[in-house]
């Protein structure tokens, strides 16, 4: 089976590189322990994720949506996270981003 590339937009970005603003978190509560194990098993089990959605901003790629996705992949010991990058003109707009995501 041939190497199919990733979608445009959309690429492999090491973990260490991805910087968490927790004000930017749009649940209340943060992140779930029972959804984090749950995602976590997931991806031991071989289950594909959505990308989480970074945010290009001075410079710093900035999570805007995809904290159970990212702390999981941490959770896994992996380097790399998959994640669809956006150029965001400040942190107003990354808020919004995670705030949308997660409406739906």
């Amino acid at each position: 089976m041939p190497f199919e590339p990733f979608p445009e937009g959309i690429s492999p970005v090491a973990v260490a590189s991805i910087v968490t603003l927790p004000d930017l978190q749009p649940r209340e509560k943060g992140t779930s322990p029972a959804t984090l194990r749950r995602y976590k098993q997931a991806m031991e089990a071989g289950e594909v994720f959505p990308p989480i959605l970074l945010a290009r901003v001075n410079g710093a790629l900035i999570l805007a949506d995809g904290w159970h996705r990212l702390e999981a992949t941490k959770a896994l010991g992996l380097w790399e996270a998959i994640a669809e990058i956006r150029e965001a003109s400040n942190i107003a707009e990354v808020r919004l981003w995670g705030y949308d995501a997660n409406r739906k």
